[in-house]
């Protein structure tokens, strides 16, 4: 499996297997697409999870065990139409203006000054 993400100021990508960071990846060049091969353990029953993460959020793809499977061309989300790759999600760092507001998930506001 690859885990992709547009890279960024700070941005680090990580591979999981239930609670154990397996494999990790940043670069200081931010014209690059940072990609994370990961060898899958197909005798391991835990579910793997990506994480992209920068310094203000972070964004995590779950891949169960239930969806892996060791022959890309096997993999079909509906009958008749196969993906030999999975989607991965894109994060940006967001720095406010200079004296604004903003509003953090679950949080109250912040005063960036």
């Amino acid at each position: 499996m690859v885990c992709s993400v547009e890279n960024g100021r700070d941005v680090t990508l990580s591979w999981y297997r239930g609670g154990k960071l397996l494999n990790q990846s940043s670069s200081p060049d931010l014209k690059i697409t940072l990609s994370l091969p990961l060898k899958v353990d197909e005798q391991n029953r835990d579910s793997y999870r990506c994480e992209a993460a920068n310094p203000v959020s972070k964004e995590t793809t779950v891949v169960p065990y239930s969806c892996i499977e060791s022959d890309p061309s096997k993999v079909a989300d509906s009958p008749g139409r196969k993906q030999d790759y999975i989607q991965y999600t894109a994060i940006t760092h967001i720095k406010p203006a200079d004296n604004q507001l903003y509003r953090m998930a679950n949080s109250d506001d912040v005063d960036t000054a």
